[in-house]
């Protein structure tokens, strides 16, 4: 799971102020970091520590599914944020709370995914640091979701894969589940993925391992544009993503983006 972390910055370092008092900066300087300044105000978007955001379009509105990041333990609960605008949004709290789902041990609440089919919106989320992955319903994107299964979803490895970090991949137009719906899932080093049944609860077979041959560690995320799927992860300190062909979605062969872009680069 993607974690977001306070680290130290340059401008919060006493002896920079000093220098900034000792010599100030021209006059041009500062009116350029003033606009800058001015530029980044309404960030962050959202008060409080947040990772692991999914952004999906619902009814109209632009809506942000993230994992609360705080300790494990604490991590018990799933807020959504829905805006018309991206730039002010509102609050759907404890769209989902662990209280209600005792498999779920009541802790380590991570990586809502959200997909929607036939008037429904279906929740999948990690549970418990590695417990599994569950599934939860609702007839409104922003909740409150009702645990369908009681019980993982996924609840054990599968291809060495850690049940967390799900993605539920809409194949139809517009990602509205008319066509064929993927969850993506896994950790600790491996990805697979497998083909939901129509009842968005369930899978129609077995499962693949679509690990990359370079240093997936979590959190896999697919994007179609043009006929063409993308297929994104963490690798542990940046994220990198590689291009399948469209033959079909779960196959190789594929190619590194990354690498055709090195490629052009010693050309030029």
């Amino acid at each position: 799971m993607l974690k977001l972390r306070r680290e130290y910055t340059a401008t919060n370092s006493p002896l920079i102020v000093l220098v900034f008092l000792l010599f100030p900066l021209p006059l041009s300087l500062c009116q350029t970091a003033q606009l800058s300044s001015r530029a980044k105000t309404g960030n962050p978007i959202i008060e409080g520590w947040y990772a692991d955001p999914e952004l999906r379009i619902y009814e109209d509105a632009f809506y942000l599914y993230p994992t609360t990041s705080t300790s494990f333990n604490n991590q018990t609960f799933f807020d959504a944020f829905f805006s018309s605008d991206l730039l002010t949004w509102q609050r759907a709290g404890r769209i989902l709370d662990f209280a209600d789902v005792p498999w779920t041990t009541d802790r380590a609440a991570w990586a809502p995914t959200v997909g929607y089919k036939d008037g429904s919106y279906f929740l999948y989320y990690s549970a418990g640091d590695g417990v599994g992955i569950g599934v939860a319903v609702s007839k409104s994107p922003a909740g409150p979701f009702k645990d369908v299964l009681g019980r993982p979803l996924i609840g054990d490895y599968v291809f060495g894969a850690q049940p967390i970090d799900a993605m539920v991949f809409m194949d139809g137009q517009e990602g509205r589940g008319e066509g064929r719906n993927y969850l993506y899932w896994g950790g600790r080093g491996h990805a697979v993925v497998g083909e939901l049944a129509d009842d968005m609860v369930s899978f129609k077979g077995g499962f693949r391992e679509v690990t990359p041959e370079k240093a997936y560690v979590e959190a896999p995320w697919m994007l179609k544009r043009k006929g063409v799927y993308y297929f994104f992860y963490s690798v542990g300190g940046c994220v990198l993503f590689i291009l399948l062909t469209p033959f079909f979605l779960v196959l190789p062969p594929c190619s590194y983006v990354n690498d055709e872009f090195r490629k052009k680069k010693k050309k030029t």
